[in-house]
């Protein structure tokens, strides 16, 4: 039997159910775990200029606990080494790095029984990254063996949204916003039918700007940090809890 989600939406009664059509999904941290490969490359990138290789809780402290301030590798990498140019070659080499090791990857706990069960129920599913390169995540997803369960993939390769400077935070969540406009239309659903669910702040907000049903899982950056105070129609403590909503 279909669980239906009270929501608040437009031209919908207040006091309605709204039977979920659709899914959108955020990709590092959420659907991935990233740390084995990030950790891997961002290691790779300071050995190469020559600067001693990083533990998983200095990984865990510089890439994880400042979400409203800094994130990513390459902020890490900055932080870590200092002087520009030095940070600079070492970045190149965590982007050479990232571009191979694709095997490094691996999908969250029971992510791929969930995507199954979701596609099972005629739900609709798309994934959404703030990755450059959607060749590199096309791979990953086939690598994982769950091209069959996605039906839309939204990277910023595919929306006329590129700066030319290194995004600020703010900037993410505008860039997250577009994205996940460009997924509803390609799904061609209802924003008040469909549940967006991500590890961080800026997927909270975007997916409430464009007056979706919010899902924020404890996996990734929701491992380390408490966004309830982003206040988040659904709050998962793994993916599995998603099905109990749908």
């Amino acid at each position: 039997m279909v669980k239906l989600i009270s929501v608040k939406a437009q031209n919908v009664n207040e006091d309605a159910s709204v039977k979920v059509e659709a899914v959108i999904f955020d990709w590092d941290g959420t659907l991935i775990d990233l740390d084995g490969r990030e950790l891997y490359c961002i290691n790779k990138a300071l050995a190469s200029v020559g600067s001693p290789i990083i533990s998983v809780q200095r990984f865990v402290e510089g890439y994880y606990l400042y979400p409203y301030k800094e994130v990513g590798a390459r902020n890490l990498i900055r932080k870590i080494l200092g002087e520009k140019e030095t940070a600079e070659k070492a970045i190149e080499t965590h982007g050479n790095e990232f571009w191979q090791t694709s095997h490094l990857i691996k999908l969250q706990e029971k992510a791929f029984i969930i995507l199954k069960a979701l596609k099972s129920k005629g739900i609709s599913l798309a994934v959404t990254t703030l990755r450059k390169r959607r060749m590199l995540v096309e791979q990953e997803i086939q690598y994982l063996q769950i091209n069959r369960f996605v039906d839309v993939l939204v990277t910023r390769e595919d929306i006329e949204f590129q700066p030319r400077t290194e995004p600020s935070l703010s900037f993410i969540e505008e860039l997250r916003t577009t994205q996940f406009k460009k997924a509803l239309t390609m799904l061609q659903k209802q924003p008040s039918k469909t549940i967006i669910v991500g590890d961080s702040w800026w997927d909270i907000r975007a997916a409430k700007r464009v007056r979706a049903i919010t899902a924020w899982v404890r996996t990734g950056f929701g491992a380390y940090n408490d966004f309830g105070g982003e206040q988040p129609d659904i709050t998962l403590n793994n993916l599995e809890e998603l099905l109990k909503h749908i």
